[in-house]
């Protein structure tokens, strides 16, 4: 069995490099093909690992270009990727890499699986209405759909596929989470109890509109007027120097810059619920990431991280739009802060890139057996 995976996200996430890296150890032979922009291909595209193909092959104009750009992709993919009886392609998104998977399978009826991300959802689907069509036909003559979140499959099966054939890809999509680095599973800490009378929130995430730290702000301030003493500290990138500059002032936000690991271990550990009610999020590495250190976890409503779990066992799903209902159950939490806590650590196993490397072993062999 050889699986080449098609993947334009990679060299912007550390988290594919973890994933191929738990499924070489169970003995997974991969190729994993990367198309980027020309202009983007430096020195640091260049990968030292044996298995990654890396090519510049578009330009900024073919960006706009959808046809245009993947067809200069497929010529190259078709031109240097060998076929064998035993080959899978995993294509990484439904539309920009899904599309190399799918004219293969065309012309040389080699299966393929393919996920759904975020921007598969929010960008494709929803905004390039001329390739609605084909996003279906790729779903269609895939062997397995993955989607990262329960929400994302409903919405696609509910608002995108048609009643005729709903039946017939529900059947092979499958939700499976993202991982998080072996690093915290590692450090995992112990269950925290909620004793001060302080909350302290902790955000992490860029400082822009998509994020929503103005309205997590205007939660905080409805807590504070309840009479709860709150505590916020924020890490991320400065994005929007407009938000930053609006929430800066605010005596109860400590901004932090951006942190590496080790040092948000340590943060992490220092505050009691982690919040991120972001617009859009596809998953969301830092809920898990929270969960390993025993923070209760607030997320948004039908996005990425909402159904992983139910909801209240580890913390709760908010509209991100309604800072009253943030505040409500950042509330709730603190209600319940021993035993999410507790069930936090308990069920962070989940997101453990061994168990989810072996979920994929086993689809990738059902698809070619």
């Amino acid at each position: 069995m050889d699986v080449i995976h098609i993947n334009s996200y990679y060299p912007s996430s550390s988290l594919y490099k973890n994933f191929e890296n738990a499924l070489m150890e169970k003995d997974v032979q991969i190729t994993t093909f990367v198309a980027v922009n020309k202009s983007n291909m430096i020195d640091g595209n260049k990968s030292d690992l044996s298995h990654i193909h890396i090519k510049g092959l578009f330009n900024n104009f073919d960006r706009f270009l959808f046809y245009r750009k993947q067809h200069k992709i497929y010529k190259y993919f078709r031109e240097n990727f060998q076929m064998k009886r035993s080959t899978i392609l995993h294509a990484h998104s439904l539309f920009t890499n899904g599309y190399i998977a799918y004219r293969n399978y065309l012309e040389n009826n080699t299966p393929y699986i393919v996920a759904v991300r975020n921007t598969d959802l929010n960008l494709f689907f929803s905004k390039m209405i001329h390739l609605r069509r084909l996003g279906v036909r790729i779903l269609k003559h895939a062997k397995k759909i993955i989607f990262i979140s329960e929400p994302y499959k409903n919405t696609v099966l509910n608002k995108y596929v048609s009643e005729k054939i709903r039946d017939t890809i529900e059947k092979k999509s499958k939700v499976i989470p993202n991982g998080i680095d072996s690093y915290w599973f590692e450090n995992k800490h112990k269950p925290r109890k909620l004793n001060s009378s302080e909350i302290r929130l902790l955000f992490i995430g860029r400082i822009n509109d998509s994020k929503n730290i103005l309205n997590l702000i205007k939660a905080t301030d409805i807590l504070i007027e309840q009479g709860y003493d709150i505590k916020l500290d924020v890490v991320g990138e400065k994005v929007s120097l407009d938000i930053f500059n609006e929430i800066e002032n605010n005596d109860y936000l400590f901004y932090k810059g951006i942190l590496n690991k080790q040092e948000l271990l340590k943060l992490y550990r220092q505050n009691d619920i982690f919040v991120l009610p972001s617009k859009r999020e596809t998953f969301g590495l830092v809920y898990p990431e929270a969960m390993s250190q025993g923070l209760p976890v607030i997320y948004t409503k039908n996005q990425g991280f909402d159904k992983q779990l139910p909801d209240g066992l580890v913390g709760y799903p908010v509209l991100s739009s309604n800072p009253e209902d943030i505040a409500n159950k950042i509330v709730q939490v603190k209600k319940h802060y021993n035993i999410m806590s507790t069930n936090s650590i308990d069920y962070v196993d989940k997101f453990d890139w061994n168990l989810i490397a072996e979920e994929y072993k086993d689809i990738y062999l059902s698809t070619i057996y």
